[in-house]
């Protein structure tokens, strides 16, 4: 039984708490979520890649996939270079050198570990918008009914 409670902890804390661990450069690299502190002082900085998965996102005809994602990235790449960076607490120099599998390991666990912040912040203007439409329907249906 301790070894359920043990691992269900162990579970929701790996939610809570998402980093992750890496071997890069023959050094242990552990990827952060974003801080609270850290998007605020760094909006400015996660702003343009937010917006270019924002244009992704809002697309009818795309589906959201391993392409666009990697469209964005690119398109954003020294961006996405400084944002790594502060994910895992090094200078940007460490990530830049980065080759081969170690880099394609950063970036994967870099998104993984912080897809849900930059998620959010593509998907609020389109939650938003949504939102706006509900309410106005059901302000009108309520109209009609009086």
């Amino acid at each position: 039984m301790s070894n359920n409670i043990n691992k269900q902890t162990v579970d929701k804390l790996t939610i809570l708490f998402p980093a992750q661990k890496l071997q890069l450069n023959g050094e242990e690299v552990e990827i952060k979520e974003y801080t609270l502190l850290q998007q605020l002082q760094h909006n400015a900085l996660f702003m343009p890649f937010v917006s270019s998965l924002r244009t992704t996102l809002s697309k009818d005809e795309a589906e959201f996939g391993l392409e666009p994602l990697m469209a964005c990235i690119s398109a954003h790449y020294q961006d996405v270079l400084d944002m790594v960076a502060l994910s895992i607490n090094k200078p940007v120099e460490f990530v830049n050198e980065l080759t081969g599998e170690d880099a394609d390991a950063v970036l994967l666990t870099w998104w993984t570990v912080n897809s849900d912040f930059f998620t959010r912040k593509a998907m609020q203007p389109i939650l938003e918008r949504l939102a706006k439409q509900q309410a106005e329907t059901l302000i009108g249906a309520k109209s009609s009914n009086t």
